[in-house]
């Protein structure tokens, strides 16, 4: 069948017009290898994609059963003398004599049944090769004449191009998902600030009447000492306390307390804290330390470590209503530029405070709201939706990043990260 240049080019931009459906690419590449077969009556077509050192077979249309199933196992080296002669020249290579050809492994022609064979190479915008392109004939006599070569290039550039489309869109999705993360946590960030203000203005008014209560109680408490009335003034200063540690609550969420920042060693201050914990946890909780030797020391302050450990201590109880596990360890880890793409934690060492939990997990609505102040999930009389607030708060006063994983089911992870102390030869606590 001899083919016009003429139209050989109508057709070609015929197809063209069909890459640009929206359709899978894996279907558009298929597509081409079914369009080379129907314009070249020839047997079969492939495509190979680069994967590292090697091409792979990734596409394909007209392969018989038995090789079919062997297809996706197909590989070829760089090196391979015909797809590197493509490479090079940037043109088609025709062999229609595969038998006889110095440029075809013969043992793969035969594995194949390949009698003859047009490869072009697949090419990015810099003229680095993206796989290859294949039209073959196999088990009857058949020949390629250059107007046919030339068709196969001419696809192999459609297919070029559909490949270099889908990765620029990837890529343009992938920073457009960075900018709406960005956008996201500027919001969070605005919305948290906003609420501090609020909150430490709130809880500032509100300690100064405190005290005045608190003060008038005391006086009381002195004139009703053995009387009836005594341990009803006893549960309004039990209240008072209560209030003043919700103030301290809203301050520590504000940044607005003041703070006293040491050298701590994470393994040895959860381990002195392992008691309060499973106190807090009650019985039906069994907390499991995993406290590594040699961490680095972080600089925090040692009661702001213990309202975190406290808290995730809380939420990981009320998550396990009928008991569980609460496993809380510590590691060194370190983050280079690859670890922290998409993120806003900055390369180096960190020291990880890991808290999983066996509890019912959270769904993602819930996942992106839980550092909000005064959002909850639990009853009213419950929780004061300041917990995880408060521990977002304080990880982010020492220049560390919280993360969390989690799925309804599957419980929840806290992954809490502190940066290394740049003074590791001083004494921790």
């Amino acid at each position: 069948m001899q083919i016009e240049i003429q139209t050989f080019i109508t057709v070609l931009l015929g197809i063209a017009k069909n890459m640009n459906a929206p359709t899978p690419i894996e279907q558009r590449l298929v597509e081409l290898c079914r369009s080379a077969c129907g314009l070249l009556d020839c047997d079969r077509s492939s495509i190979f994609l680069r994967e590292g050192n090697v091409y792979r077979a990734a596409h394909n249309y007209g392969n018989p059963p038995d090789i079919a199933a062997a297809f996706p196992k197909f590989k070829v080296g760089l090196k391979d003398p015909l797809v590197s002669r493509a490479v090079a020249s940037r043109a088609f290579v025709l062999v229609n004599d595969v038998r006889s050809s110095e440029l075809m492994d013969q043992q793969t022609a035969a594995a194949a049944r390949i009698c003859a064979i047009v490869v072009a190479a697949l090419l990015d915008e810099h003229g680095e090769p993206l796989g290859f392109m294949t039209a073959e004939y196999n088990e009857r006599i058949g020949t390629f004449s250059e107007t046919k070569a030339m068709i196969v290039e001419g696809l192999a550039q459609l297919a070029s191009i559909v490949l270099l489309g889908d990765r620029h869109a990837r890529e343009r999705q992938r920073v457009e998902d960075a900018k709406r993360r960005l956008e996201d946590q500027l919001q969070q960030a605005r919305r948290l600030e906003a609420m501090g203000r609020l909150a430490a203005g709130i809880a500032h008014d509100f300690n100064n009447h405190l005290s005045v209560i608190s003060g008038f109680n005391q006086l009381l408490a002195e004139r009703l000492v053995g009387q009836p009335l005594e341990k009803h003034v006893a549960e309004i200063g039990e209240a008072v306390g209560r209030a003043t540690r919700l103030t301290r609550q809203l301050l520590v969420f504000s940044h607005k307390q003041a703070l006293d920042p040491r050298m701590v060693d994470l393994s040895a201050a959860l381990s002195s804290y392992a008691g309060t914990l499973r106190s807090v946890l009650g019985r039906d909780v069994e907390l499991v330390l995993d406290a590594a030797q040699g961490v680095h020391p972080v600089r925090i302050d040692p009661v702001q470590l213990e309202q975190i450990l406290l808290n995730l201590a809380v939420n990981a109880r009320d998550a396990m209503p009928n008991g569980g596990k609460l496993r809380v360890a510590t590691s060194n880890v370190a983050f280079g530029e690859a670890d922290i793409a998409g993120s806003d934690l900055p390369a180096g060492g960190y020291v990880r405070l890991a808290c999983s939990d066996d509890g019912i997990g959270m769904d993602a609505a819930t996942l992106d709201r839980i550092f909000e102040p005064f959002f909850t999930t639990k009853k009213c009389a419950m929780g004061t939706g300041l917990g995880l607030s408060i521990v977002h708060s304080i990880v982010s006063q020492t220049g560390g990043h919280i993360r969390v994983e989690s799925a309804p089911g599957r419980g929840t992870t806290f992954l809490l990260h502190f940066p290394r102390a740049e003074d590791p030869a001083a004494s921790a606590v």
